[in-house]
């Protein structure tokens, strides 16, 4: 990568100063093509000093980005431009293409915006901010974020690429925060993870509003914000889930070196691994004998249905589309015929109406994309289709007092409709589904 990036940015051997440059120019390339950037930058700052000339300025300003370190990439371009018009021009292209993608970065933020970002960290922390720039760099909903949804697959990915490039292109002791996450995670599961971006382009230009953000703040102020984020997406990872649930007495805390206790001693030392299972978002883990925990699996993906629930109306379209959508199918009993008294009146027709609703389907369309495939192809249809039924049960059974509440809001107002239309039979129907209501 580094070679094909430098290529043809080589200093011409002329007197001993200038032999000089480019003898340390070359240690940092060196350096460079082995991920040594620390010591890269020295030998690079040494060439410079030793024999002025764009090219240490260049490579070193390229270093400096993947350093998320902007200013300083700038002041090393404008240098290298200066250089180069003083001299026969042999970087022109190259120093203004990069000129321009370091200022579109720093220009976006800078001005009025730059300190008001600063005053909003100052006032509510690294770890507030660090989540905010993460809901709006990866499209995330905040509600479902704060509680706690398994970040989307272009986060996922951003994760890996992050580890990656900090133990590229980083020193280590200026992340503090990710030394032990970082050393715990094995080359093999890194490398993996490189290969998951779901859309190279896209995360290109998540990654530009990223950077956007990360460059308006002081230097530490932004390791520390890119460190949170990298953890935030940790912490919500599936597996890390899953061992936080099991954690959850032990290490009330939730910190990471916690987590990592769970979460490390899950693999198996067989070389023969079990491939990974996702089901919503959700690992289908096994215990040491290989059977599955199918209750994690069912927790794991109730936390994501309630998390795309954040409004009444969004719990009400899920339950009753849901209801309309299994009553009928394989295991539908156990709605009509249940201990939580979903009438026929409350659900039937209600999948119908989804297009009245498109705001309030994340849930649904979250059941439908994410876990429905997956679970069929793991269990075949009809354990899918108990599955679905399952967690309809289990999400109103566990908030069972707000939802019956809100069952109950719903009929009162159907009630009233109908007795305002006239519709005096339908209103008697809903006068039954209120009086279960009220009683039970």
């Amino acid at each position: 990568m580094f070679r094909r990036l430098f290529a043809g940015q080589r200093q011409r051997p002329d007197g001993a100063a200038r032999l000089e440059g480019e003898k340390l120019f070359e240690l940092g390339m060196a350096h460079a093509v082995q991920f040594r950037c620390s010591e890269a930058i020295a030998f690079y700052t040494r060439s410079i000093e030793a024999h002025a000339d764009p090219s240490p300025y260049i490579n070193r300003a390229n270093l400096l980005r993947r350093r998320v370190r902007y200013d300083m990439a700038m002041a090393d371009l404008l240098a290298a431009q200066k250089l180069d018009r003083a001299g026969p021009d042999r970087f022109g292209g190259v120093i203004r293409r990069e000129l321009d993608a370091v200022k579109l970065v720093i220009d976006t933020t800078d001005g009025g915006l730059r300190p008001k970002l600063r005053a909003d960290l100052r006032a509510k922390g690294h770890e507030i901010v660090a989540s905010l720039i993460a809901c709006t760099t990866f499209d995330i909903d905040r509600a479902a974020w704060a509680a706690g949804a398994v970040p989307p697959a272009m986060a996922r990915f951003h994760f890996w690429n992050e580890v990656d490039n900090i133990l590229k292109f980083e020193d280590s002791a200026d992340y503090p925060e990710l030394r032990a996450l970082i050393a715990s995670l094995p080359e093999r599961d890194i490398a993996e993870g490189l290969k998951t971006c779901p859309d190279h382009d896209r995360y290109t230009a998540s990654e530009f509003k990223l950077h956007t953000f990360l460059a308006a703040y002081d230097h530490r102020d932004m390791q520390r914000l890119r460190s949170q984020i990298v953890l935030q997406i940790f912490q919500r990872m599936p597996r890390v889930a899953a061992a936080r649930a099991r954690e959850a007495g032990a290490n009330p805390s939730g910190t990471v070196d916690g987590l990592l206790a769970g979460l490390m001693p899950a693999r198996a030392p067989n070389p023969v691994e079990r491939p990974r299972i996702m089901i919503g978002g959700v690992e289908l883990v096994h215990d040491a004998k290989g059977e599955a925990d199918e209750e994690a699996l069912v927790a794991g993906i109730l936390e994501q249905i309630k998390a795309r629930c954040p409004t009444e109306l969004d719990a009400y379209r899920y339950l009753m589309e849901e209801c309309d959508l299994l009553s009928t199918g394989p295991h539908g009993d156990a709605i009509v015929d249940g201990e939580d008294g979903f009438f026929p009146l409350e659900y039937e027709g209600e999948a119908g109406k989804a297009e009245h609703f498109p705001d309030n389907r994340r849930s649904l369309d979250y059941i439908a994309r994410e876990v429905m495939p997956a679970a069929e192809e793991q269990f075949g249809s009809d354990r899918a289709h108990e599955l679905r039924v399952l967690l309809l049960l289990l999400f109103y059974r566990t908030n069972r007092d707000v939802l019956q509440a809100l069952r109950l809001k719903y009929a009162v107002h159907y009630h009233n409709n109908c007795l305002q239309k006239g519709h005096y039979g339908y209103a008697e129907r809903w006068a039954e589904v209120i009086d279960f209501l009220e009683r039970n």
